[in-house]
């Protein structure tokens, strides 16, 4: 069965236009096939502490706060899933806090490609103004560069953005047919993924990340548990983000 993970870097839940944006999404999937599964999170429901910085994570292998908060419990909802979503606010031009404390628990991934043979795309709505300056298409850059990094095929559009007006509850579309729109052609782009009529493959930019981090975890890094699994999984001894993918799929 398929499985869709969504995560929303807002406390306002199903009030936040953000979270409304990418349900629109799923509802989009759903009505192709009833019977894929979709866990969609918020930050208001969410226990999430910062991340401390100790790099326990990559010289363990486990983050210490995993055991106290939820996110042991994302995590593994997280590698159950086929489509990632991932959703932020605009905050003071950049993701949510919440969304980049979510980013910064998850630094091993960005080592090891913990996501590799998932697809995805990143979403954000924001209130304004947008110019020349305070245009969100950086955060936006930013939260797929993340999503690329730990190994998930962004579809095209890669990203995806939706303005808003009105604050706090009172939040909605500045257009919310083009919203509605813009979220059915995303549907019909991930929905090849879950039905299985199309494979995930490697792009460009899977390949130069893949190729900086090999040779980041180069023998004498200190990430030692991350080079650890690396060895472990052979992946040494590949020479492409395309030849993990045929490892996986094998």
């Amino acid at each position: 069965m398929k499985n869709i993970f969504a995560f929303i870097g807002s406390h306002h839940r199903e009030h936040s236009a953000t979270h409304r944006f990418v349900q629109m999404i799923i509802d989009s999937i759903l009505k192709k096939d009833a019977s894929i599964v979709s866990n969609v999170y918020s930050a208001g429901e969410i226990r999430m502490n910062f991340c401390r910085g100790c790099w326990a994570c990559s010289l363990t292998g486990s983050c210490p706060h995993d055991s106290t908060d939820d996110m042991g419990m994302l995590n593994e909802k997280l590698r159950d899933a086929d489509v990632v979503i991932l959703g932020s606010p605009v905050y003071e031009m950049n993701v949510s806090g919440q969304m980049k404390t979510f980013l910064d628990r998850h630094l091993t991934w960005f080592h090891r490609f913990t996501l590799a043979g998932k697809t995805g795309i990143a979403v954000m709505t924001s209130g304004g103004p947008v110019t020349a300056i305070t245009a969100p298409d950086d955060t936006l850059k930013y939260l797929a560069a993340l999503m690329l990094s730990m190994g998930i095929k962004l579809v095209e559009p890669c990203y995806l953005f939706a303005e808003t007006r009105g604050t706090g509850k009172t939040t909605e579309f500045t257009d919310r047919v083009k919203a509605q729109n813009d979220a059915r052609k995303v549907a019909d782009a991930l929905y090849p993924y879950l039905s299985g009529s199309a494979a995930v493959e490697s792009d460009s930019n899977l390949e130069q990340i893949f190729r900086e981090v090999k040779a980041k975890l180069k023998p004498g890094s200190n990430l030692s548990h991350d080079r650890e699994y690396w060895d472990k999984q052979g992946m040494f001894t590949l020479n492409s983000f395309a030849e993990l993918l045929r490892k996986l799929q094998a």
